[in-house]
């Protein structure tokens, strides 16, 4: 029988059985219960109401083909995860090697732009060559398009 027949039977009798039940309300309990159960003796009701629920039905064939498709594709999807942070940690640290070289090459353009450049002498040079009465070579600024690059 059905399990909710049966509890829906014995419901029926929990009614007709109830202290505060009176004849007539008892009487259509017990009707009740007779037209729930159909001719299944109570015994043989609660004999089924008290067996354990059945077991899970097995999976199918389709059933376990889509959890291998899952776990396959979960598994795929770890691995893509673990290279990504793999591939973004090694872009943070090309992007910090290119930063440092560019800094030294800048450093090294500096230095190369001073090697080219004749040195100049300092202020102080300059003010005792003036006091002694000596003449320094000193180079002549640089022109643009044929003017002095600064005047005074």
């Amino acid at each position: 029988m059905v399990r909710n027949k049966s509890e829906t039977a014995i419901r029926c009798l929990e009614i007709a059985l109830h202290p505060g039940t009176g004849d007539e309300e008892t009487l259509a309990a017990v009707k009740g219960y007779r037209r729930t159960a159909g001719d299944v003796p109570l015994s043989e009701m609660l004999r089924d109401f008290s067996a354990p629920a059945p077991a899970e039905p097995k999976r199918s064939v389709e059933a376990e083909q889509w959890r291998a498709k899952f776990v396959k594709s979960r598994r795929d999807y770890m691995e893509l995860r673990r290279r990504l942070t793999e591939e973004r940690r090694e872009r943070v640290a090309t992007t910090h090697r290119l930063s440092e070289a560019e800094s030294r090459i800048r450093a090294l353009g500096e230095e190369l732009r001073s090697a080219r450049r004749p040195p100049s002498p300092s202020f102080r040079d300059i003010l005792a060559a003036a006091r002694e009465g000596r003449s320094l070579n000193i180079p002549a600024p640089a022109r643009a398009n044929g003017r002095p690059a600064w005047t005074a």
